[in-house]
């Protein structure tokens, strides 16, 4: 069922806990292993890369230190490792879609700033900017982008669960894709 750009399914998913292991990297290698998106918050900014080959791809080949990632969710369209900083290091949960625990989920897409694209490198990214001076920079080329139907998108899974008086709320959220397309954007096929 979709509204109001949210859609109703029913799905398997698994959660767990993990381990912190050695640093950032080293953790997200442990459980990430095909390509994905990575999201890292810093003390001071946000970067949007890639995760592959054991390493994070980011714009210009920023350099990441532990000491500053605040979070970062690593994610696909099966799966997502989700790593924050505490007082104690760092915490993760794992979420991996398809199997598990039979649960309800609404899917959703959140529209990304960026109504142009100011630059595209060859090293497959591109800038996009709006009037208000927002920039983003996104792990993709070949974007269509206007203020219009055309935009960027950030797809979320929200997961449903229930207290004990059986009164439902999202216990968790993840990134499923970022997506160009409106179509993809809406869940449609």
């Amino acid at each position: 069922m979709r509204k109001n750009g949210l859609e109703l399914k029913r799905i398997e998913s698994t959660c767990n806990f993990v381990k912190p292991l050695g640093d950032i990297k080293q953790m997200v290698s442990q459980y990430i292993t095909e390509r994905a998106y990575a999201v890292i918050y810093l003390d001071y900014k946000i970067l949007i890369g890639t995760f592959r080959d054991a390493m994070f791809h980011t714009y210009n080949n920023e350099p990441l230190e532990d000491r500053y990632i605040q979070r970062l969710r690593v994610f696909d369209d099966k799966k997502e490792l989700y790593i924050w900083r505490t007082e104690d290091g760092f915490k993760g949960r794992l979420r991996i879609d398809g199997q598990g625990d039979e649960t309800h989920v609404v899917d959703a897409s959140s529209v990304l700033f960026g109504t142009r694209i100011a630059e595209t490198h060859d090293s497959g990214y591109s800038i996009l900017t709006e009037d208000r001076g927002t920039e983003l920079i996104v792990p993709m080329i070949g974007l269509k982008i206007d203020n219009q139907r055309n935009r960027l998108f950030l797809r979320s899974r929200n997961y449903i669960g229930y207290t004990p008086t059986h009164q439902a709320g999202y216990v968790d959220c993840r990134f499923i894709s970022i997506t160009n397309s409106i179509d993809k954007a809406q869940g449609a096929a």
